[in-house]
Parts: structure tokens; sequence; C-alpha cells
């Protein structure tokens, strides 16, 4: 059976090329010599191109997960530099980012050559709203501006990085910003604590009961 019409290849070759590189990370120059010790000649250009004619069968997929994503109330939302080596028509040099966006039931990542806070805005756009936990980066910002119903919760983890940052830099802050280091540290150790007897339906009623109980209380 060939995927692709008039190709050389049928489903299983693309299905092997495709696992081997998404999935397992294989350089294409690497997996093209690894082709080569079992008899499969295969350009880089029928590589490739090959790719590019199979990504619109991707499509449908694609829609699904995104609508399942905006399905969802809580995400999880970073994004890191990504080199990309094609020329793009407006596009000055080859940093590109990959964004993602982890929701409760799947991970959604998106490669897009700019920053912009349109990719987030687009990512959530049409969701019934809910918590994106992230950095401070202004995109995240905007993003709530524009969809209302979007609440951030900024990351415990950057929040201490400042306070370490902070603390290390100025002798001076050091005993204030350590101290919010150990209140920090004291939110993991609950947050561990709450997970534990999330499965036990008493336990768990226990906890948040306490939870609720301290979050009332004056300081």
């Amino acid at each position: 059976m060939r995927l692709i019409p008039r190709g050389k290849y049928g489903v299983s070759i693309w299905v092997h090329l495709m696992l081997s590189k998404f999935a397992y990370g294989q350089p294409t120059h690497r997996l093209l010599r690894d082709g080569s010790d079992y008899e499969l000649t295969l350009s880089p250009g029928t590589l490739t191109g090959g790719l590019r004619t199979l990504a619109p069968l991707f499509e449908p997929l694609e829609e699904a997960w995104l609508c399942r994503l905006r399905s969802e109330n809580r995400w999880h939302a970073d994004e890191t530099r990504w080199r990309v080596f094609v020329e793009t028509e407006g596009k000055v040099g080859h940093r590109w980012y990959l964004w993602m966006f982890h929701g409760e039931s799947l991970i959604h990542f998106v490669l897009d050559p700019t920053r912009s806070a349109t990719v987030p805005i687009k990512e959530l756009s049409g969701s019934e709203g809910g918590t994106v936990i992230c950095d401070r980066y202004s995109g995240y910002k905007k993003l709530a501006r524009v969809l209302e119903k979007i609440i951030l919760a900024f990351c415990w983890a950057h929040r201490r990085r400042n306070f370490v940052e902070l603390a290390n830099a100025h002798p001076d802050l050091s005993d204030g910003g350590f101290s919010w280091v150990e209140r920090i540290g004291e939110l993991y150790h609950l947050n561990e604590a709450r997970l534990e007897v999330r499965s036990d339906p008493v336990q768990w009623a226990d906890f948040l009961s306490i939870g609720s109980a301290n979050a009332q209380s004056p300081p």
C-alpha cells in the first residue's frame, strides 16, 4: 500500500521514518545511514519531501487535539528558543520559538517564528476560560487582557529563583530573600502531601478542609 501516490515506499516505511525522527529524535543523516545498512536507499530530498507531503494528513488530528485542550480549564504554558534552519520570507535569522501548552490530558506543542502573544491567544481562543500557570513573560499578561476569562497563576519555581537571585546579589536582603525561599519550600511540601492522599476520598477531604481553614486564618 502506498501512502503517497506514485511514491516508492509504503506505510510501514513512513511509520518507521516518522517514529525514528520525531519520537526517538534520530537526526536525518543518521537515520538515512541506518537505513542504508538495511539496503534502504533513501535520499535526504525524498525524506524531507515525503514528510511535507504527509503533514496535511495530520491536520484533523491536530484540530482534535486543539479542541480537547480548549475544553479544559487549567494549563501550564511555556516557550523556549528553537532554531529552524529554513528560509522564510520576511523572517530574519533562524530563531523560532517552541511553545508548550500542557493541559490535564494532553500536551500541545506549537512551533512559531515569533514569541508574540498572538500564539497563546490563538491557542486558547474559544475556550471557556481557566487558569494558565506560567512565568511573568508579557505575552501571557496580554493573553489575560485579551481573553478576559483567563487567569494567570505565576509559577512558584520562577518566584523562588527570583528570591534566590535577590538574596545572592544583595547580602543586606539575604535574610528576607531566603525566608521567602523557605516559605515556598513549605508550599512544595504541602503539595506533595496533598498529592499523596489524592486517591483517598476521606484524607483528601480532610486535607482540603485544613487548607481552607488555614487560608481563612489571619496571618
